[in-house]
């Protein structure tokens, strides 16, 4: 594991601050080589089902994974604990 920035991973867009990182990754959505959105603070976040999302600076990790081949929203669903568990275990690591 190295010690290099977020904003050093190939096909990681990693913004400081944003106002959501879902926005930002759709507006890229036609970046082949995007994978994911991330920030350190979110000015206008949202959680699932318009939740709101509450994203202080400094305190997490705020990501939009982009998931091109996905076919329906449930799918993405079936994926959210594999994801946050891999995160969790890369974020231990280090």
């Amino acid at each position: 594991m190295t010690d290099a920035h977020p904003a050093e991973t190939p096909g990681l867009l990693w913004l400081p601050i944003c106002g959501s990182t879902n926005d930002e990754a759709r507006a890229r959505w036609d970046d082949p080589d995007l994978r994911a959105v991330g920030s350190d603070h979110q000015t206008g976040g949202r959680g699932r089902r318009g939740r709101v999302w509450f994203s202080p600076p400094g305190v997490g990790l705020y990501l939009s994974v982009i998931l091109r081949d996905v076919r329906s929203e449930e799918h993405t669903s079936e994926l959210q604990s594999p994801c946050n568990l891999v995160c969790r275990l890369l974020l231990e690591k280090k």
